[in-house]
């Protein structure tokens, strides 16, 4: 299994074996093996039906969700990837475009099959985003009675194509604030900062799985009181401020998404389990992070802050050099 460090530094190799339409994905082009993977493992088939080379709709699309590592890792433990390329190049490829009845040189198709490859849920077009793309994953999962991970799900949360709302509260403290806000199911991501000289903590939150008023509630037990300044208007806290408690512990050595970033200094502060939000790579990473420190706690004092998820290969690139020496 490749670790979110592996797979950052091998992404110049996958680019240069994979076209960009493929993204940084491990496929195979051969069904009927995938199907017996299927058959011994329960995964569903994961088949993209792509056009390569393709239009710029295609190539976004393998530059974007077909590259976020997370999404890369899902595909490739929770399924058994298979890609066709619907320009019909080969005769296997042909084969498959009429088996299945999907139109040459179409915009990319996501099809969920079983061992059998039957579709495990109901074709769908214009699934081209992160959110939709993950929703979808997970819906083939929940049909096939397989376990869905915490990180998947709150991928889908965080990169939902439904809008989000924001909502802003005052604490004593924000730090607290950070941990009982970021704990609540829907909120997505929290930021501390300032309001009429009083701390307050921001939240962005999924109005889908907890409304205004639910989360008006739950904040209200946790002695958070609603600001009625706009959130746009709210002054942001330090960076060193900002989820204070992951920045004080080996998690933030761990690229995360916001969400999970929310989510795992949520757990720290509160002194539950943090690791069910991160994914089986991403906690790989994180006991060679905590190996090399074991070594040596100097070791990885020059990677300073919290990485951005625009910035994780980078990030990723340096720690490698890190843990190496």
């Amino acid at each position: 299994m490749r670790t979110l460090l592996a797979l950052a530094l091998c992404a110049t190799a996958a680019h240069a074996e994979n076209p960009v339409e493929l993204g940084a994905v491990e496929w195979t082009t051969d069904l009927s093996a995938a199907q017996e993977v299927s058959a011994e493992t329960g995964r569903p088939v994961f088949v993209l039906f792509q056009e390569v080379p393709g239009c710029q709709g295609c190539q976004e699309f393998g530059s974007g969700p077909l590259e976020h590592p997370l999404l890369v890792e899902a595909i490739e433990t929770l399924f058994v990837p298979v890609s066709v390329n619907n320009r019909g190049n080969t005769a296997k490829d042909k084969e498959l475009l009429a088996r299945f009845e999907e139109p040459y040189l179409n915009y990319p198709v996501v099809r969920f099959l079983d061992a059998d490859a039957i579709d495990v849920i109901e074709r769908k077009d214009r699934v081209y985003s992160n959110g939709a793309l993950s929703a979808r994953m997970i819906e083939a999962l929940e049909q096939r009675d397989a376990e869905v991970p915490e990180y998947l799900r709150l991928f889908a949360l965080e990169h939902s194509d439904r809008a989000h709302a924001q909502a802003t509260f005052q604490m004593h403290c924000y730090w607290e604030g950070e941990a009982a806000l970021g704990a609540i199911r829907g909120v997505v991501t929290t930021r501390s900062g300032w309001a009429n000289g009083a701390e307050v903590v921001s939240v962005t939150y999924n109005p889908t799985v907890i409304d205004e008023k639910a989360l008006y509630t739950v904040a209200d037990r946790s002695e958070c009181s609603v600001v009625t300044v706009p959130t746009e208007n709210v002054r942001d806290a330090k960076a060193s401020d900002q989820t204070f408690a992951l920045r004080r512990t080996e998690y933030r050595y761990v690229p995360m998404t916001l969400a999970q970033r929310t989510k795992v200094n949520s757990a720290i502060r509160l002194r539950v389990d943090p690791d069910v939000y991160l994914s089986p790579r991403q906690l790989e990473l994180l006991e060679h992070v905590r190996t090399a420190r074991t070594n040596n706690p100097r070791s990885l004092e020059s990677l300073d802050g919290v990485p951005e998820p625009e910035a994780w290969t980078a990030h990723l690139e340096r720690l490698e050099k890190l843990l190496a020496g």
